[in-house]
């Protein structure tokens, strides 16, 4: 039988600080030009498809960020999950220094805590990768996985990508191609290229063994088309 999940609330605590306390602590700040793979508007998740909310990501797609920003952040004060995502990517995207890493990490784990499952990938990407204060490989690695079983398929990527380039314990070359080989099955370009790259250091049985668990998990698991 196809499994298909829903995601929990309850796997992200809330932040410490308040919405309104997160926007007094989070000014806007200049960055450079959006990321491309940020850029591609998500109307699946919760509150993402107020008229409001594309207007911001519209500012946000034509580089107009301080726009963006002052559209989306009324909305993030007042538990707008959608909002409180996007100003994540905002805070964390190209450009930024490490001194937005904490404003980016409140929202993501604000909408997270919600059950947004974008936010949860990038809470644990933030806590994945880089040199900073903030990285936690065990926790990097609960949330990827939690997003990734939810069938999000950046999440697949990124957890895949996670498991292959991080430090014993939590590395796992075939649990990296499985997650990689999901999320490629599914179309994601970056997956395809990360698991070429992943071959060259991985053992045939342990390419065998993640081809076998990929299979298996897409047999079990009902995703949709998109995240």
């Amino acid at each position: 039988m196809l499994l298909a999940f829903s995601a929990r609330a309850d796997v992200v605590v809330p932040p410490k600080l308040s919405s309104s306390e997160i926007v007094a602590m989070c000014p806007f700040m200049d960055v450079d030009q959006p990321d491309p793979e940020t850029m591609s508007y998500d109307g699946t998740q919760s509150n993402s498809d107020g008229a409001v909310i594309k207007q911001g990501f519209n500012a946000y797609k034509s580089e107009a960020l301080k726009d963006a920003f002052d559209i989306w952040t009324p909305l993030a004060a007042k538990e707008n999950v959608a909002a409180q995502y996007h100003l994540g990517l905002l805070f964390y995207g190209d450009g930024t220094s490490d001194d937005s890493l904490p404003c980016a990490s409140n929202w993501f784990q604000a909408a997270a805590a919600k059950g947004h499952l974008g936010a949860t990938s990038r809470l644990g990407l933030l806590k994945s990768s880089g040199d900073h204060p903030m990285i936690d490989h065990a926790e990097a690695s609960r949330l990827l996985q939690h997003a990734a079983a939810h069938c999000h398929m950046d999440a697949q990527f990124q957890f895949g990508s996670f498991l292959a380039r991080t430090p014993k314990p939590h590395r796992d070359f075939v649990e990296a191609h499985k997650w990689l080989m999901v999320a490629a099955t599914r179309g994601h370009v970056e997956a395809k290229n990360a698991n070429k790259i992943l071959r060259r250091f991985t053992s045939v049985a342990e390419l065998r063994e993640g081809n076998r668990r990929h299979k298996e998990w897409l047999a079990a698991h009902s995703c949709p088309d998109k995240d």
